[in-house]
């Protein structure tokens, strides 16, 4: 009994930690919201270290108030194989967090594919086919995209909705 209740809590732990509803579509990552309520100053405490810890290799911070901006790029954050060639990708992402009292959200974008230090010609719709679906070739980069978004996210430890 005691095992089957360690265990069912563990299972509701990991979905408040790891529940966010992070999917990657044609169109970029829908809005997430956050239930956490926190005073605003901690809240922002939390958010600016962990983009310290999380973003080593450079971000940009933009504290408007209300609205907090993080922007990096995420450094090998896919890969995917065509004609037995490997490409590799880093991908240029914006986290904004929207504070509101009545409304907490976190918006994340996609603003571009790098390969190496330049822009890539690779675009986020290019991943998808004309129904919304990821191409063939690209479900295992799209897979590997979302999975580096959702673990940079889990690691914010806030409440979601």
């Amino acid at each position: 009994m005691k095992t089957k209740f360690i265990i069912g809590l563990l299972i509701m732990l990991a979905n408040v930690v790891y529940g966010q509803k992070i999917t990657l579509t044609k169109e970029g990552i829908p809005t997430i919201n956050i239930s956490d309520n926190r005073l605003l100053p901690d809240l922002k405490d939390k958010i600016v270290r962990w983009a310290e810890q999380n973003f080593r290799n450079g971000y940009d911070f933009q504290d408007r108030g209300e609205v907090i901006r993080v922007e990096t790029v995420r450094r090998n954050a896919f890969t995917y194989s065509s004609l037995g060639e490997t490409y590799s990708y880093h991908v240029k992402v914006r986290l904004t967090f929207i504070l509101t009292e009545g409304k907490r959200q976190l918006k994340i974008e996609v603003i571009e594919f790098m390969d190496g230090q330049e822009p890539s010609s690779l675009k986020l719709e290019s991943l998808f086919t004309s129904k919304g679906i990821a191409k063939a070739e690209m479900t295992e980069a799209v897979n590997k995209l979302e999975a580096n978004i959702k673990r940079v996210v889990s690691r914010l430890q806030l409440l979601w909705k």
